[in-house]
């Protein structure tokens, strides 16, 4: 289900904004198959909509969001630690978030990832471990190219 979702040219010399599409790419697909598994949850279209104006206003903004948390796991994401994910309830993230709203969104997006998990079958949680994968991949180019 989720194999379509990394579409990743490798013969371009990468820049910041090739990054940033990229990752914009990979996270609006992410979100419509997480609004198609909920149609009916208001919130999660809510979400969405506000995801693709924050992309479409400020698209180096979603990377700079997502980015430093996929970084802070990378150990965990490369080793395909599953269990982490599920387990954690990243509490201690979310409580010491700044923007409290933007700490609700994100607890509320890992619930309701964490219950489609649950969900899937073998290749489809093996084909969402390689999408998050490549978005770390893609944030580390974007931090190289960054600095």
């Amino acid at each position: 289900m989720a194999e379509h979702l990394i579409n990743r040219s490798k013969s371009s010399m990468p820049t910041l904004a090739i990054s940033a599409g990229e990752f914009n790419s990979i996270i609006k697909k992410l979100i419509l198959e997480l609004s198609i598994l909920y149609p009916s949850d208001t919130t999660i279209r809510q979400i969405k909509k506000r995801i693709f104006l924050i992309i479409d206003i400020d698209p180096i903004r979603i990377i700079d969001i997502v980015g430093p948390y996929l970084y802070k796991y990378r150990e965990k994401i490369y080793a395909g630690d599953s269990d982490f994910f599920t387990k954690n309830d990243y509490d201690a993230e979310l409580n010491y978030a700044e923007d409290i709203e933007k700490a609700n969104i994100a607890a509320y997006i890992i619930q309701k990832v964490k219950i489609a998990w649950v969900k899937s079958d073998f290749d489809q949680k093996e084909s969402y471990k390689n999408i998050i994968q490549t978005l770390l991949d893609i944030y580390l180019e974007y931090l190289i190219l960054n600095h």
